[in-house]
C-alpha cells in the first residue's frame, strides 16, 4: 500500500511538472499581439497587417498602455475598440470602474481591469459561458477581456456625450483640402472678375487629393523616397507650388531669417498643368508681400523676442535638476515664456525626433524619453538659441566643458539630462509641437533695461 501511494504521488508530481512547463512555454498575450510599427508585422506570428488598417493603427494600442499614462489609471473614462466601430452602427464601449495593475511588469502595461460594457450593436454580453446574445442594454460590472489586443482606443473627454448617442461609422476619407486664406481670397477675386459676379456667390475653391496613393502597398516606401527628394512633411507648408525663397536681414542686435519652402509636387496633391503658371505668379506675389512684412516688422520675432525650446529629460527630472536649470537661464537674463510638466506621448516623441527615425538608436531614444515625465520650457531673449546651446554643452557629456549643464551634471551620452533647439527654424517647429498659442505668455520684465543696452 505504501508503494502504491508513493507511485501515485510521483505520478501526480510529474503531471504537475508537465502542466507547469506547458504553461511556462505558452506565449503571453503581449507577445502574441505585439506589433512592429516599422514593418507593420507581428513578430510572434510573422503576419503582416492588412493595408487598410495602416491608417488608424498608430492611434490604437493595448488597453493597459492607454491606462498607464492616465490619471487614476483611467477610472471613469470610456474605451472602445476599432473592430466595434467598423462592425456596429451604434455605440459600443467599456466604462472603467476598477483597475489592478501588475507593478512587476515593465512600464506597468499588464494587469486586470473591470468595467461596465455598453454593447448596443447586434448583440449584448450575457455571461462568460453564453457570450453575446441579441439585444440592446448595458451589462453589470465584469472583468474586461482581451486587454492585450492592439485595437483599443480612448474616447476623448469632450466627445463622450456625443459618442454615447452618435452612431460611430468609419470616417469618410478627406477628398479635398482648402486653400490658405490669402490665396483663397485671390482666387475668388480673380474668378469673380472673369465671370462678372460677386465673390460670395462662387463655390469654395479646394484642391482634390489622390486616394490611390494612400491605399497603395508601396505607400511608405514612396513616401520615404519623396521626402529625400522634396523635403520632410514639416517643410511642406502648403499644397500648391511656389518658388523657394529666402530673406535674411542682419543687424547689430537682430538676426531674422524667413525661409518659405514648398515641394515641387507635394505628397497627396495632383500635378498642375493648365493652372501652373497662374499659381506660380500668385506664389511670387505672396513671397513679395511677406518679404516687405518681414522687413518692416522684423523686431516682432527677432532680437530680444527670439525664442527657443528647452526640455528637461526624464533623468534630469528624477535627479531633481529642474530648479538648477531654470536658475541658470534666469541668471543669464532670459525670460520664461512657457512651462509644462507632462508625460510625453509616443506620437509627440516620434514627431519631435522624426529626423532620427532611420538611426539605430531611435527605438531606445523613444523608450528613454517616455520612461518618465519631462519639463518642457520656452525661453525668450537676445540670441537665445545660440546662447542656450553653449550653456547646455555638447551632446556627448565627455566633450562638454566644465561650467556647462552637461559638463557639470552628465557622464554618458545616453543620459544627457536636457534638450535644446539647435536653430531658429527648429525652435519654431518644436514650440508649435509642444505648446499651443494660448499657452505662451508675453510679458515685460522690469530688469531688461539692465540687461540690454
Amino acid at each position: 500500500m505504501v508503494k502504491k501511494k508513493r507511485l501515485r504521488l510521483i505520478a501526480e508530481m510529474a503531471r504537475k511538472i508537465r502542466a507547469y512547463r506547458e504553461l511556462k512555454n505558452r506565449p503571453r498575450d503581449s507577445q502574441r499581439y505585439a506589433l512592429d510599427y516599422d514593418s507593420m508585422t507581428r513578430p510572434f506570428s510573422g503576419k503582416k497587417l492588412p493595408v487598410l488598417a495602416w491608417q488608424d493603427v498608430r492611434r490604437e494600442t493595448t488597453l493597459f498602455t492607454l491606462l498607464a499614462g492616465m490619471r487614476m489609471f483611467g477610472v471613469g473614462r470610456l474605451f472602445t475598440r476599432k473592430s466595434w466601430l467598423d462592425e456596429n452602427t451604434e455605440p459600443c464601449y467599456w466604462k472603467i470602474t476598477k483597475v489592478k495593475v501588475d507593478y512587476t511588469a515593465e512600464n506597468m502595461d499588464h494587469g486586470k481591469a473591470w468595467g461596465i460594457l455598453t454593447f448596443k450593436g447586434n448583440y449584448k454580453w450575457c455571461t462568460k459561458s453564453v457570450g453575446f446574445v441579441p439585444g440592446k442594454e448595458e451589462g453589470t460590472e465584469q472583468e474586461i477581456e482581451k486587454v492585450m489586443y492592439h485595437d483599443w482606443r480612448l474616447v476623448p473627454k469632450h466627445e463622450e456625450e456625443a459618442f454615447k448617442c452618435f452612431e460611430p461609422v468609419p470616417e469618410t476619407p478627406i477628398q479635398h483640402v482648402r486653400y490658405p486664406p490669402l490665396l483663397r481670397a485671390m482666387i475668388l477675386a480673380e474668378q469673380a472678375k472673369q465671370l462678372g459676379v460677386e465673390a460670395s456667390s462662387l463655390p469654395e475653391p479646394s484642391l482634390p487629393l489622390k486616394r490611390d496613393v494612400l491605399l497603395s502597398k508601396e505607400y511608405f516606401r514612396l513616401q520615404e523616397e519623396r521626402e529625400k527628394q522634396e523635403g520632410t512633411p514639416h517643410e511642406c507648408v502648403t499644397t500648391f507650388m511656389i518658388y523657394t525663397f529666402s530673406f535674411v536681414q542682419n543687424a547689430e542686435h537682430a538676426h531674422f531669417a524667413l525661409v518659405l519652402k514648398a515641394v515641387r509636387e507635394p505628397v497627396h496633391a495632383p500635378s498642375f498643368s493648365k493652372k501652373l503658371e497662374r499659381v506660380r505668379g500668385i506664389g511670387k506675389m505672396i513671397c513679395f508681400f511677406l518679404t516687405i512684412f518681414a522687413y518692416v516688422f522684423k523686431t516682432g520675432w527677432t532680437g530680444v523676442n527670439e525664442r527657443t525650446f528647452i526640455a528637461v529629460k526624464p533623468d534630469g527630472v528624477q535627479r531633481r535638476l529642474v530648479g538648477e536649470i531654470i536658475h541658470r537661464f534666469e541668471r543669464k537674463g532670459f525670460r520664461l515664456a512657457g512651462l509644462k510638466f507632462l508625460q510625453a506621448s509616443e506620437d509627440q516623441l516620434m514627431e519631435h525626433y522624426w529626423e532620427l527615425r532611420n538611426k539605430s538608436f531611435f527605438k531606445g531614444l523613444l523608450k528613454y524619453m517616455s520612461s518618465g515625465p519631462i519639463v518642457a520650457m520656452v525661453w525668450q531673449g537676445l540670441d537665445v538659441v545660440k546662447t542656450s546651446r553653449k550653456m547646455l554643452g555638447e551632446t556627448n557629456p565627455a566633450d562638454s566643458l566644465p561650467g556647462t549643464i552637461r559638463g557639470d551634471y552628465c557622464v554618458e551620452v545616453g543620459r544627457n539630462v536636457i534638450h535644446g533647439s539647435d536653430s531658429v527654424e527648429c525652435a519654431q517647429r518644436e514650440i508649435s509641437l509642444w505648446f499651443k498659442e494660448h499657452e505662451l505668455i508675453c510679458w515685460e520684465g522690469s530688469s531688461e533695461q539692465w540687461i540690454y543696452a
